[in-house]
């Protein structure tokens, strides 16, 4: 396949899954639409993640590689793929996860009829063979599905769903025309990411099927980021605010509605720091509620800061 036929680029990053990478790829490999082209971006996987992915680029063309030479996380491993990326959209898909059969023909079709710069879908976890809700997504994803005939650009900042990437297609040129990337080794990595998106967008649309199945990882030696809290996964929940109010502190400067949303979302991020505060590791405990006390002040003098632009 020519780079001019690939239409769609799915980027997935690799670390450690060799358990779970087959099925990921057979479901983007067998997809009813076919001109895609398989970004595989390993992040210096230790287990068997990387034979699993050869032998899918031998059997099919559109399987590409890219080893990155040391790990370097889940936001620098999508970044690579971002930049080797010769589509015209563009897809993200966690390597232990997986399509249903028609989630990119279902997103294409309307990301093109609704020109817009992203299109959401649903999500679900596939458990034990059964698809099941994902409750905490869902009910963002209720709200969008209301709207779902208006450009979701409209939505409130109370209402706009963070912190996921992966149950959307992108408009490629409009991702690097707006220099939007994901931030790099940290966690959270995506957040950032999906408040650029959300606020440099003309027109977001939403499609109700389900194109994107989660697996809930069992094995308590192989977690996935979002099942693991450490002291770095709180300390990076100061970083992602810094983050959000350094990247858009300049265009608040011309446009107080955007400074509103950002206090909005930076609100957001806090109330939602509190509630993972219940998933402290014991041996860390002290620690974070020590640390809790000066996250709430640097909040808090963000928000003023903001508030005075």
């Amino acid at each position: 396949m020519s780079r001019e036929d690939i239409i769609v680029s799915i980027v997935i990053p690799v670390y450690n899954v060799e358990k779970y990478l087959n099925d990921c790829l057979l479901s983007v490999r067998k997809q009813t639409y076919k001109s895609i082209e398989i970004i595989i971006v390993d992040d210096k996987s230790p287990d068997r993640s990387i034979d699993i992915a050869q032998k899918h680029a031998a059997e099919d063309t559109r399987v590409k590689i890219y080893s990155h030479e040391r790990n370097k996380k889940l936001g620098a491993a999508r970044n690579t793929g971002m930049l080797m990326a010769n589509g015209k959209y563009i897809m993200f898909l966690d390597s232990d996860d997986i399509y249903p059969l028609d989630a990119v023909a279902n997103m294409l079709m309307a990301i093109e009829q609704r020109q817009a710069d992203m299109i959401i879908g649903k999500m679900g976890w596939l458990r034990h063979g059964k698809i099941t809700p994902i409750k905490y997504i869902d009910r963002f994803v209720d709200l969008a599905e209301v709207y779902s005939s208006d450009n979701l650009r409209g939505m409130s900042a109370y209402k706009w769903y963070l912190g996921q990437a992966c149950n959307r297609i992108y408009s490629l040129g409009y991702l690097r025309k707006n220099k939007i990337i994901f931030d790099e080794g940290v966690y959270w990595e995506d957040m950032r990411f999906s408040v650029s998106v959300w606020l440099h967008a003309r027109n977001i649309g939403f499609i109700p099927q389900i194109v994107y199945l989660r697996t809930e990882r069992t094995d308590t030696n192989n977690l996935s980021i979002t099942q693991e809290y450490s002291m770095k996964k709180y300390l990076d929940r100061d970083y992602l605010e810094y983050s959000i109010f350094n990247s858009f502190v300049e265009v608040c400067e011309n446009n107080p509605s955007i400074r509103d949303d950002i206090i909005i979302i930076l609100q957001r991020i806090f109330s939602v720091t509190e509630d993972i505060l219940k998933y402290r590791n014991d041996n860390i405990a002290s620690w974070v509620q020590e640390w809790y006390k000066g996250y709430q002040n640097r909040h808090s003098n963000l928000l003023k800061r903001l508030e005075n632009i």
